[in-house]
């Protein structure tokens, strides 16, 4: 237990009377299909106070999970098929919901201009009334999540021109959802940040539609790294010292879009802010630091000094490229650190 820099205290993050939002996506190894028999197993290992659980509704027929595009999403069917699992479970819902969907083909069946102009309104109705019809009205939505990410998702903005669409598209949605009888969703506006974007401060913020339209601001977090200067190669080849840990943290604070900017941002704002996916990683190419308790120390010091409420881990099987499993007995440290942090 040496390697454990911050262990919680009575009455603080991960008990009862926690002032945060502590959740989890545990995925089924089916894409990004989350389970809410795993986030309790992950809740019951761990110890955690976990009363959130996270899930991805699906944008293109790749994931091999069934139907493709907006004629899909929108059904009864692919509706109840994600979220039934989690009906009468105790657990507050984020869900992700994808701004573009692809066809068959992998082409694209709208764009976040189409979207600013109201094109996908009638899409949006749909979702929110088969989300109310199964009982999640309730529900945070994370629409269009990481955004800034490079070539990760079909709505990621690339300029000033598409954030501005984005933002508009944004309001489009968030009024249609307002606006069908029983909703009482609220929304998540997650950019990627560290790691991912390599856009301005100004394009990214661009994207911002207005707190009028957000309800809490997130960033993702994982320890990997490809920087030179703290890894011989810039690859950690799944391992690190506590140095070495921390050295990725700190960058983590000072990127363009990181840990600083968002406790920044979010204040500006006065909204809620935290982290809507983290965790440590064991990757294929090396670039992951491995079995990282002081990653998961870090998070929670940073946590509890800046007065972040939202904490969602990520905590996804193998996905063929990288392991993120906290609970699947390649991450002990690890765990053994969430656990005195969290538990």
């Amino acid at each position: 237990m040496g390697l454990l820099l911050n262990r919680r205290r009575s009455g603080t993050i991960g008990s009862s009377s926690s002032l945060m939002a502590l959740g989890v996506f545990v995925g089924t190894g089916n894409g990004q299909a989350g389970s809410s028999s795993l986030a309790t197993t992950f809740k019951t290992t761990t110890g955690a106070n976990i009363t959130t659980a996270q899930t991805f509704l699906p944008w293109n027929a790749s994931t091999g999970l069934g139907g493709n595009g907006w004629a899909y999403l929108i059904s009864s069917t692919c509706l109840s098929s994600w979220m039934s699992p989690y009906s009468g479970t105790p657990y507050q819902m984020i869900i992700c919901i994808p701004m573009v969907c692809l066809d068959s083909g992998g082409s694209p069946q709208n764009t976040l201009a189409t979207g600013a102009a109201g094109s996908q309104n009638s899409y949006w109705t749909s979702i929110a009334t088969n989300l109310i019809a199964e009982g999640f009205s309730n529900a945070i939505i994370r629409l269009g999540w990481e955004f800034d990410g490079s070539g990760y998702y079909p709505w990621q903005i690339t300029n000033s021109t598409t954030a501005a669409s984005f933002a508009a598209y944004w309001i489009q949605i968030v009024n249609t959802m307002r606006a069908v009888s029983g909703a009482n969703f609220t929304f998540c506006w997650s950019p990627a940040g560290f790691g991912a974007t390599v856009l301005s401060q100004a394009v990214v913020q661009a994207a911002y539609p207005g707190s009028s339209y957000v309800d809490s601001i997130t960033l993702d977090l994982y320890d990997w790294s490809w920087d030179g200067s703290i890894f011989s190669g810039g690859s950690p080849g799944n391992t690190c010292t506590v140095g070495q840990s921390n050295a990725v943290f700190a960058s983590s604070k000072t990127q363009t879009i990181g840990l600083n900017w968002l406790v920044s941002f979010a204040t500006a704002q006065s909204k809620p802010f935290g982290l809507a996916e983290a965790s440590p990683t064991i990757r294929n190419d090396g670039h992951g630091l491995g079995d990282d308790p002081t990653f998961v120390n870090n998070i929670y010091s940073w946590i509890t000094s800046t007065g972040a409420t939202v904490m969602y881990w990520f905590s996804g099987p193998y996905d063929g490229s990288a392991n993120f499993n906290l609970v699947g007995g390649s991450f002990p440290n690890s765990l053994a650190a969430f656990e005195a942090d969290f538990g």
